[in-house]
């Protein structure tokens, strides 16, 4: 019967040490849980997109795809390149993302534009590094 105490004893310490990192683990879910939903909220009172517009739909789903541009827009939306060109457009000049050109050409030859929300990469990789 003396074996039986110090094998119940590591399995105690075990279960307590993962609980107390099951409970660490929680806590930090918990204290960063809110942070990407407050950036989104945050920038769609940013942007003058409002409703249902391809703008307001883009800032709503920016976690999927911090990185997009018009091509995977109109096809995830179901809108015109055209349009969703000038929703990205608009999210740029609102400060909500930022435009980068990359060397990459597409067919035309032009450099490929895509459009990134910096400050939710930013903030993900801050959460993730914490």
């Amino acid at each position: 019967m003396g074996t039986v105490c110090p094998l119940l004893g590591a399995g105690i310490a075990s279960v307590l040490y993962h609980s107390e990192s099951s409970a660490s683990s929680f806590a930090w879910m918990h204290s960063v849980e809110d942070r990407p939903g407050s950036l989104l909220a945050s920038l769609a009172d940013r942007s003058r997109s409002r409703g249902e517009s391809v703008a307001a739909r883009v800032i709503r789903n920016l976690p999927v795809p911090p990185i997009v541009n018009a091509e995977t827009v109109a096809e995830r939306y179901g809108v015109s390149r055209q349009a969703a060109h000038e929703a990205l457009e608009l999210l740029a000049e609102d400060g909500v993302l930022t435009e980068r050109s990359f060397s990459r050409r597409t067919k035309s030859g032009r450099p490929r534009q895509m459009f990134m929300s910096t400050e939710l990469i930013d903030l993900l990789s801050e959460i993730i590094t914490d």
